[in-house]
């Protein structure tokens, strides 16, 4: 057979007769037949090629980097078929296995020898490496897999070689799961196959301790025990060395369930960032294999590796439900308090919740809607409530307020909220000033469009409110509640077409800074109201 092999662009060829070994010289010195001592990724046995009949076959021989076959990595899965055009590759050679038949005599030099003296001569240097990335030389010995664990259990034989491997190997088995659910599994599972003589493992989470992940599905542990865990915030073994009964903080003695056939325990907490995220339970039956100390230290050590990853991906699952969050919730906030949120939201510090504030509420409405709408096509409906509250929203993010809601064909906006905002009570009479003047514009364009207008009403008022991010993730809501939202809906009914009605409290702080005319009501109660009309819009000097 002829083998031809690339490496760093340059092609050579062999000849062989036989079945070959691919390889480096061996640490005895033996030879490998196919020498590829140049490519430092081989490893000295590497892979072995025979024919058998009229077929090729290959198999890898234990390599350290493996051996691919047209990008297939056959390493451990036996022989493999080679074909004519199949790419065989070893560390940083591709290898060609072609059908070698010569005319007329055997060639001496290769079919007593059954190879060539030398693929590479010593005399001649390995072929250079591309000059864009320059190769250097590192023996495989030198060099470790850093996507592999640095010790591997299988290979040690001592039962502290065992464990040292264990803790590098587990940590990073734990940290390879992205599933949270998938690593509450698997965190009891493999510690029970770890430690030596555990039966039976589980893992609790949360203040109340609830059993997430249990080996074997009918285990249930101390929950005595693992309370005791948490609070103390101590990695413990029962039974305690020391004779005398355990006891609680205050003295007196545990209560705990009969273990009934357990004959030794351990319990550890799951410590995150100061905080308790549950306790692993192990326990065995066997009164030859008792936990000891070193048990307990190695279990402990797992548990911070653990409890990392379980706070890590905690973590994540908070930042993804605060972005959902906020997709829903942005597009009612004006640009500078959404890139707030944004930023809080980035750092993991928006938390839904609610707060007590003075702000300013604005609410309006559309005049005689119902009777607008009645012959109007739905799409018509809907087109003109969005030209309006497009117009609308507009007016109030310029003077940095927040839509809470659009009920029908009526909105309600909040000043001050969710952050605080200077003068927000004047930012809320000039912002609905700002939206009778817009509408009157839209109006005039509709109008001469062809297109059925609207006129609104307006009221202002301001007051304590409960406001924040109330709900659920699935159902979250910007909200304000409070009497004065109930109240402001009456300066908004009894508004005329384009009108600006504001409350006696709100006129007590914004007097100066507007025309007012007194504009007194009764609502549909029969109840009366001082309420002012805002007008033509002026500015007065603090002095006067």
């Amino acid at each position: 057979m002829r083998i031809s092999y690339t490496f760093h662009g340059k092609t050579l060829e062999a000849v062989f007769d036989k079945d070959i070994v691919i390889g480096r010289l061996g640490k005895d010195g033996v030879e490998p037949d196919l020498n590829l001592g140049f490519d430092l990724k081989v490893s000295r046995p590497h892979a072995r090629i025979w024919a058998e009949g009229e077929k090729y076959w290959i198999e890898d021989l234990t390599s350290y980097r493996g051996t691919k076959v047209n990008g297939e990595e056959i390493k451990g899965k036996g022989k493999r078929e080679l074909h004519t055009g199949d790419t065989v590759a070893i560390g940083d050679t591709s290898l060609r296995v072609e059908e070698y038949s010569p005319r007329g005599a055997p060639d001496r030099r290769l079919g007593g020898d059954r190879r060539l003296p030398s693929p590479l001569p010593k005399s001649e240097p390995p072929p250079a490496a591309p000059e864009e990335f320059p190769e250097f030389a590192v023996d495989e010995e030198n060099e470790l897999d850093a996507t592999r664990p640095a010790f591997i259990s299988a290979n040690v034989k001592s039962s502290e070689a065992l464990r040292m491997a264990l803790l590098y190997e587990l940590p990073l088995e734990f940290a390879s799961e992205t599933n949270r659910e998938a690593l509450l599994q698997l965190i009891p599972k493999r510690l029970l196959e770890a430690i030596p003589g555990a039966e039976q493992a589980a893992l609790l989470l949360g203040d109340k301790l609830l059993l997430v992940a249990c080996y074997p599905h009918s285990f249930g542990p101390s929950l005595t025990f693992a309370q005791r865990a948490a609070e103390r915030r101590q990695a413990f073994i029962w039974p305690p060395v020391r004779k005398q009964p355990e006891a609680n903080a205050d003295g007196s003695p545990i209560e705990t369930r009969s273990l009934g056939r357990v004959q030794s325990a351990v319990y550890v907490p799951l410590l995150w960032k100061d905080q308790v995220l549950g306790v692993i339970c192990l326990e065995n039956c066997k009164t030859e294999r008792a936990f000891n100390p070193k048990d307990l230290r190695f279990l402990l050590a797992v548990a911070h590796h653990g409890a990392m990853v379980l706070g890590s991906l905690q973590m994540q699952d908070d930042l993804r439900q605060n972005a959902q969050v906020l997709e829903r919730l942005l597009t009612n906030f004006s640009p500078r308090i959404r890139e707030k949120l944004l930023h809080e939201a980035r750092q993991g510090r928006f938390r839904p919740g609610g707060e007590k504030s003075d702000v300013a509420i604005l609410c309006s409405d559309i005049r005689g809607f119902t009777a607008l709408s009645a012959g109007m096509d739905v799409d018509d409906v809907v087109k003109m409530l969005n030209a309006y509250f497009a117009v609308l929203t507009e007016c109030v993010f310029q003077y940095e307020g927040t839509v809470d809601k659009f009920i029908g064909d009526a909105m309600l906006a909040v000043f001050g909220s969710p952050d605080p905002v200077a003068d927000y009570e004047e930012k809320a009479v000039r912002a609905a000033l700002e939206m009778q003047s817009r509408v009157a514009e839209l109006n005039s364009r509709r109008a001469a469009q062809g297109y059925v207008t609207c006129e609104i009403g307006i009221g202002v008022h301001c007051g304590e409110v409960l406001h924040g991010f109330i709900g659920t993730a699935e159902r979250m809501e910007f909200t304000i509640i409070g009497d004065a939202v109930n109240r402001v809906s009456r300066f908004c009914d009894a508004a005329r077409n384009g009108e600006v009605l504001l409350s006696q409290e709100l006129r007590a702080r914004i007097w100066h800074r507007f025309a007012l005319e007194d504009a007194p009501f009764e609502d549909k109660h029969g109840v009366s109201f001082i309420a002012y009309r805002a007008q033509n819009q002026r500015a007065v000097e603090a002095s006067q």
